[in-house]
């Protein structure tokens, strides 16, 4: 574990010093996912000038949710997204996972790490805060008990939305042209702002439990707002592990077929 807080350290110190050579992407960046948040809360404004709630949370959890499901979202993409896409667009199409393959750490591991956008983190600055606003604002009591299972929850939601990203790019191994695969996380994120009621019992099927996208923001949301129940609690641990072990066990079964340059 020393050894991977190591690597990490020199990989964000790295970034740091790349990124800020070029101060016009970095404004661009921040400025593009400011107006991101921005448009999405007057989003929210307009659906709530006509409904007084939605799925029974109101505008402010909608809101928390939201902010939430967006700080979990941007921590990955200024962490581990480029390296995890990179594995569907270059390092398995040119060969190039061979350097990881020669490392003495875990080529998954290393491959999420290697491109962080260390600059990206500064547009949590704005979520944090509003997340407590809007829980703050939501009206509903929330005790010491809901708040720290909702942490715990949030930390198993931020493993498990790790582990939807790296099986989104695992048919990499097999597919070597299915470039936009690295895309489909982001389409899916859409799916993360919202309460789970208000989709279809096959929806909420797929969404909760197939490819359980939803899980990893609604269930520590739910479980701040209202009193926590113990089936939501083991479903949101089972779910983890469930799918690292199959994350894992698909990866070391792609890895064992993957064709490397020198072969």
């Amino acid at each position: 574990m020393l050894r991977y807080i190591k690597i990490n350290l020199v990989l964000m110190r790295n970034s740091f010093i790349r990124d800020s050579q070029m101060p016009g992407y970095v404004i661009s960046s921040f400025l593009w996912r400011i107006l991101d948040i921005t448009i999405s809360l007057i989003f929210f404004g307009v659906i709530f000038a006509n409904i007084q709630n939605l799925a029974g949370w109101n505008y402010w959890q909608v809101i928390f949710l939201y902010a939430f499901a967006r700080i979990i979202i941007v921590a990955h993409n200024a962490w581990t997204k480029r390296g995890i896409q990179s594995m569907a667009t270059d390092l398995i199409r040119r060969g190039e996972f061979d350097f990881y393959l020669a490392k003495p750490v875990d080529p998954m591991i290393m491959v999420s790490i290697k491109s962080p956008r260390i600059y990206n983190f500064i547009t949590l600055i704005f979520l944090i805060p509003l997340a407590i606003y809007a829980a703050i604002k939501s009206g509903v009591p929330i005790g010491l008990d809901n708040v720290i299972w909702f942490f715990i929850l949030a930390g198993f939601g931020f493993i498990l939305y790790y582990f939807l990203m790296i099986l989104c790019v695992i048919p990499a191994f097999w597919f070597i042209r299915l470039w936009t695969i690295a895309e489909i996380m982001d389409k899916l994120n859409t799916f993360m702002r919202y309460p789970a009621g208000i989709f279809s019992e096959g929806i909420k099927i797929a969404i909760l439990v197939i490819f359980p996208i939803v899980t990893v923001s609604y269930f520590p949301a739910q479980i701040l707002f209202y009193p926590p129940q113990p089936e939501y609690i083991v479903f949101m641990i089972f779910i983890t592990l469930l799918f690292g072990a199959v994350v894992r066990y698909l990866w070391s079964l792609g890895q064992r077929t993957y064709s490397s340059a020198s072969s």
